[in-house]
């Protein structure tokens, strides 16, 4: 039987540097925005990341954008 997907949404995910670990690692924070537009192109959402991440504590050190399916059998 043939398996379908069913595409649920799109989100975005920011990943920053939020300090520092006791041992001196860097502590890192991510941040989920749901709800983007599902026809938004992936230059769009990296655009996106960029300005949402030029309001926060640190520059972004990682823009992912997460495509949420649902699969089907039939």
């Amino acid at each position: 039987m043939a398996i379908t997907n069913t595409k649920n949404n799109t989100a975005l995910v920011i990943k920053y540097t939020k300090g520092q670990n006791q041992d001196g690692s860097p502590k890192i924070q991510s941040q989920k925005f749901s709800k983007v537009s599902g026809s938004a192109t992936d230059e769009e959402i990296y655009n996106l990341g960029i300005v949402i991440g030029s309001v926060l504590i640190s520059e972004p050190t990682e823009i992912k954008k997460l495509d949420d399916y649902t699969l089907n059998e039939g």
